[in-house]
């Protein structure tokens, strides 16, 4: 792989370089949505009644077989740029060059594993697989894909329909999961994010 002075990103395949899309500027977006998501459905748990915020930093993992060419730090700064081997000894540094109240300020957020996991959890949940249309990717025509529909016996079924059990709004079998997998908060029954937040933790 190689970096340019201007943070352009090439990829060697053959002994030729391509252009790929900057994983630098992809993470950055990444973490605009995540923190839009964190904020409007109160997934982090709260502290003295304060909802905890996190902190994002962005890195981008590569192979530890891979070869990275870099350009001049004061040219284009590629550190968030490590291999993959080296995470561990990437977080242990930074958190070693921290300031002091910076320290104390992220101690203050140590939580639980089972906290950090129920927290996850609920950010799974807002996940919406994306549909691709096949036929018109690839071109297939409606009639082609007529005869190749399966017998009544093969047919896909219809997906389940979840509902909180509050609202009576439709939910998703993730979210419904989430709560069935939390049977000591909500009593076995599935719930909508917005009226997960009315359930005392």
């Amino acid at each position: 792989m190689k970096i340019t002075e201007t943070g352009e990103f090439l990829v060697n395949y053959s002994n030729k370089y391509f252009s790929i899309e900057s994983p630098i500027e992809q993470n950055k977006r990444h973490i605009i949505v995540l923190e839009s998501a964190f904020q409007q459905y109160d997934i982090m748990p709260k502290r003295l009644g304060i909802t905890m915020t996190p902190n994002f930093r962005n890195y981008i993992m590569v192979s530890p077989k891979s070869r990275v060419i870099r350009p001049s730090k004061d040219r284009f700064d590629t550190s968030m740029v490590i291999k993959a081997d080296t995470l561990f000894t990437t977080i242990d540094k930074y958190v070693d060059n921290m300031a002091a109240l910076s320290v104390f300020a992220t101690a203050s957020k140590i939580t639980s594993f089972e906290t950090v996991k129920a927290a996850a959890q609920r950010l799974a949940t807002l996940h919406k697989p994306i549909k691709i249309d096949y036929r018109k990717r690839f071109g297939i025509e409606d009639k082609l894909m007529e005869k190749q529909i399966a017998s009544p016996t093969t047919e896909a079924q219809e997906p389940k329909k979840f509902f909180c059990c509050k609202c009576k709004t439709t939910i998703s079998e993730k979210v419904a999961s989430f709560c069935w997998n939390n049977k000591s908060r909500f009593g076995g029954r599935a719930y909508c994010i917005n009226c997960q937040k009315t359930i005392n933790e």
